[in-house]
């Protein structure tokens, strides 16, 4: 368990295959958080096009990026291999063609320290489509308790997007 008296440090994992057409908005959106205490740990995952070198350039010039190479492992592998090589407690996921709101994780590491017996924080999400339109935002209605419980009595289906 980290020291309470120091920083929470957060280890955000990522892969990305073939994803050069996303990636450098996806990693500027990462490394611009106002809050500043985490690693990135990206795995190119065998990419055929510029993926590779797009994570060493930003390794090259960010020593919070952390790349990683290997063949096309898949997804689910390539994750599980960067939590496995994450020096810190708590992992943040991303896919290479997301992007991070600048404040993400200085109000999601908050939130958890008002909330010590929270184990797993989500975000809310916009979704957009390769041309920027918003076809949707996810709700709000799931912040308490309460509303935890009623969709569990209710079977409904829990609102946690995958930028954890």
């Amino acid at each position: 368990m980290s020291n309470p008296d120091s920083p929470m440090k957060i280890s955000v994992v990522m892969a990305a295959y073939n994803a050069e057409p996303w990636l450098v908005e996806t990693i500027d959106s990462i490394l611009q958080q106002t809050y500043p205490h985490f690693e990135l740990l990206i795995v190119n995952d065998g990419s055929s096009d510029r993926s590779g070198e797009i994570i060493d350039e930003y390794a090259a010039r960010d020593q919070r990026v952390k790349p990683i190479h290997h063949p096309n492992w898949g997804l689910c592998a390539s994750l599980n291999h960067a939590i496995g090589l994450a020096r810190h407690e708590w992992i943040a996921r991303m896919d290479a063609d997301d992007l991070m709101m600048p404040n993400r994780f200085e109000r999601q590491v908050a939130f958890v320290q008002e909330h010590p017996d929270v184990t797993v924080s989500a975000t809310l999400a916009h979704i957009i489509d390769s041309q920027g339109n918003l076809h949707w935002k996810t709700s709000t209605d799931l912040v308490d308790r309460a509303a935890y419980e009623r969709y569990r009595r209710e079977n409904r289906i829990m609102p946690l997007y995958h930028n954890t």
